[in-house]
């Protein structure tokens, strides 16, 4: 059975989101259980994959989808659907699994090429609100939010599966000192981690970035007369923090589909204090508290203190992060079991429908 993730943003390492990573386990996942896995990915412009792929493409006088296995399996970048089925013939997939990629595009295109195709939803936003359906087609939803939300608006129905995280790959001993933010952008929340860091200068902070490279630059001040936030380029492995982290701080801004952060971090029993929106009381459960994402500035230092100061509550809500951890629906081994069954059931259908014969549904 081989297997193609399909997305238009760029990877891993040009890339470290949560829906990237997030791949990256499945992707590993999948090979452990003996099945052929690749990935297709957009491309960064400015560094050496960019590079060689311009050159490549320059040389063969078209766009093509450039190949390196660094992360342990194939992954194609470039850019658009000329070079795709190029990919197809190399790879030969049984099965695409579509995620964050321009929808009808991609699926005409695949359904032309004669594979199956599941549609992954990763995010709240379902590609500017159009989604394709069809009874030929599979989805999944990656929180209980997303699959509500779907049949809401859209009457699809979709099989949860939370994100796959390892816990091997995030599982330490912390030594509580900080607090942990990861993401510095106005959409996770930057804003409200800054105030608490000033209003909070006994406090040691770690911001790590994610999405932007170079988010200092705009907060470079206000870090400074902070003396209390340390700054920190991202980085895929990202265990050092979690080492040092008395609580992960995740006040966001927007609708969050999960929050995948919660999950890394509740495995070492690190509790969480998040906004209460999209799929996050999903994903903290009992092992942290939530406040309204618009809240006074008040109310987040008070749960904030709840956390830092208050060691019966830390407690608590440690085991609770450790518990909730541990509970079924989460485990590796049921997400990849029941991710193998989808796809082997899907890849077997033997339909492929372009979207111009499929019902488009705008929210």
């Amino acid at each position: 059975m081989r297997v193609l993730f399909v997305s238009s943003y760029p990877y891993l390492p040009q890339e470290f989101g949560g829906a990237i990573v997030s791949t990256h386990s499945l992707a590993v996942g999948l090979r452990e259980r003996g099945l052929q896995v690749g990935v297709l990915a957009g491309l960064m412009a400015g560094d050496w994959l960019w590079f060689r792929n311009r050159v490549v493409s320059k040389l063969r006088g078209t766009d093509v989808y450039t190949i390196n296995e660094f992360c342990g399996y194939p992954v194609f970048r470039g850019w658009g659907t000329a070079g795709i089925p190029g990919v197809i013939e190399r790879f030969k997939p049984d099965i695409v699994l579509l995620q964050t990629c321009p929808l009808r595009a991609y699926s005409d295109l695949f359904a032309s090429l004669g594979v199956p195709a599941v549609i992954f939803v990763r995010d709240a936003t379902f590609w500017g609100g159009n989604l394709i359906e069809h009874p030929s087609l599979r989805y999944i939803a990656n929180s209980g939010f997303i699959a509500n939300k779907l049949h809401r608006d859209f009457r699809i129905e979709a099989e949860v599966m939370t994100p796959l995280v390892l816990p091997d790959k995030y599982r330490v001993h912390s030594t509580q000192e900080r607090v942990l933010f990861v993401n510095p952008v106005e959409e996770k929340g930057v804003e409200i981690s800054l105030r608490l860091a000033e209003e909070r200068p006994d406090i040691p902070f770690d911001f790590v970035e994610c999405w932007e490279r170079n988010s200092l630059a705009r907060y470079r001040e206000r870090v400074r007369r902070a003396k209390n936030i340390s700054w920190h380029k991202s980085r895929f492995d990202i265990r050092k923090f979690y080492g040092r982290a008395r609580l992960l701080l995740m006040p966001s801004q927007w609708e969050e589909a999960w929050g995948r952060l919660a999950t890394e971090a509740q495995l070492s029993g690190i509790p969480v204090l998040a906004s209460r929106i999209g799929g996050l009381p999903e994903s903290v459960g009992p092992g942290g508290i939530l406040v309204e994402p618009h809240a006074p500035l008040d109310d987040w230092l008070a749960a904030l203190s709840r956390i830092w100061d208050d060691k019966r509550e830390y407690e608590i809500l440690a085991q609770g992060a450790l518990r909730y951890s541990q509970r079924p629906e989460i485990q590796p081994d049921l997400i990849l079991d029941r991710l193998v069954l989808l796809i082997r059931e899907q890849a077997g259908c033997g339909t492929c429908v372009p979207s111009s014969e499929l019902t488009m549904r705008r929210a």
